[in-house]
């Protein structure tokens, strides 16, 4: 085992997914995949994460730029257009639950 690695769980059909924490960082692998990784695979993993980290604030900044120079009228709407999308997003992540218990009966 590679140090820095903590294991935080495997899932899926046959543990097909590894679930890890590399510095400061969580990942999902294919198990296969992450039996074979190198500490080089590890940093180019971790760096990739630094710069997502980084792109996610650049675009959260933008878009609070861009909430901040709306109007009164269209803030309502783009709040209500976030909740409407949020809503639906919630009903369909109850769905694949719901029918995910249901397979897990089957295994």
């Amino acid at each position: 085992m590679i140090e820095g690695i903590e294991i935080l769980g495997y899932y899926g059909k046959d543990n097909r997914l590894v679930h890890y924490k590399y510095k400061d960082a969580v990942f999902w692998s294919l198990t296969e995949s992450f039996e074979g990784y190198t500490v080089k695979d590890f940093d180019r993993l971790y760096q990739e994460h630094l710069k997502l980290v980084e792109q996610l604030k650049e675009s959260e900044n933008a878009r609070k730029a861009k909430y901040a120079a709306m109007s009164e009228e269209e803030r309502k709407s783009y709040d209500e257009s976030m909740r409407a999308i949020h809503e639906r997003w919630q009903d369909e992540a109850e769905t694949n639950w719901v029918l995910y218990q249901k397979d897990k009966k089957k295994l």
